[in-house]
This record gives structure tokens, sequence and C-alpha cells, in this order.
């Protein structure tokens, strides 16, 4: 499991807090089973997209809770878990492809912000992707603020 640490949205700024202030990282609790106490379990590297071709690394502090033994790791903002790509990225390709571009427009005008942007069938993976879970998105949105509906 990941935890988001917010206000670092760039790799400089996680070096210089990483290595300034590491306790910043630890978290509080457990967030398996809220127990308090996580002991520093390690690092790993991991690469997050950036202006070089082949990503750049950062360091990754886990944690071990002793009690539920498990671990969690604390990203930095501008790493999203299990993606490559910066979440402007994919919130831009997805305002882009709702407001009707096709996905190879919408490719060249990625390639044309980011230097290593999204391939088509990334592009069209995630298109895919939001058309097959829009109903439950909108149905969980919907209950939750009944103005949508409308």
């Amino acid at each position: 499991m990941s935890i988001i640490l917010s206000a670092i949205a760039t790799l400089d700024q996680h070096i210089s807090a990483y290595l300034n202030n590491p306790s910043s990282y630890r978290p509080e609790s457990c967030p398996h089973c809220g127990q308090a106490g996580l002991w520093c379990h390690g690092v790993y590297a991991r690469h997050a997209q950036c202006e070089s071709e082949g990503g750049c690394p950062a360091q990754i502090p886990r944690f071990f809770c002793r009690p539920c033994k498990r671990t969690c790791s604390v990203l930095p903002e501008y790493i999203p878990p299990r993606r490559w790509y910066h979440w402007i990225t994919q919130s831009i390709a997805f305002s882009l492809l709702l407001m009707g571009k096709s996905l190879l427009w919408v490719r060249d005008e990625l390639f044309d912000r980011v230097p290593w942007g999204p391939s088509l069938s990334t592009l069209q993976r995630w298109w895919c992707w939001l058309r097959r879970s829009y109903s439950l998105h909108r149905f969980h949105l919907c209950n939750r603020l009944p103005e949508l509906g409308r």
C-alpha cells in the first residue's frame, strides 16, 4: 500500500525533503491496522517520468508494521502509485478526448507538451478504461452529488 505525501511536486523537492528531513516521510500509524511506531524497512528506487529518456530514479522509503507484519511505502505527490505518467498528463488526455479530439490528435498534442508522452496504445487503453467505468463512476457521483444527474 502506498501513502501519498502532499506538497512535494518535483524530484528536486523530494530529494531535498528526503535528505534534510527523512522523519517527515514516516507515517504516524499503519494504514492497514492503525498501530503506531512503524519501523523503517529500507528504500527502493522508483523511476518516474521526467525529461530524461529512461525516467528519473527516486528513493522511496518503505516502512514495516510489526503487529500486522505488512509494509507500506510513502510516495511524493509527483509520483502516482502504479503509474508511469504524471496525473496531469492523463488529465489533459481525458479533457481533450472528452472535447471530441481523436486519439492521434491527442497523442500529437501531448508529445508537444510532454517530452515522453504516452503512446497511442496507452491513450487507447486509458480511453477504453474510462468508457468501461463511466457508468460506475456516474452512479457513485450522482448518489453523492444529486445535482450532477440533472
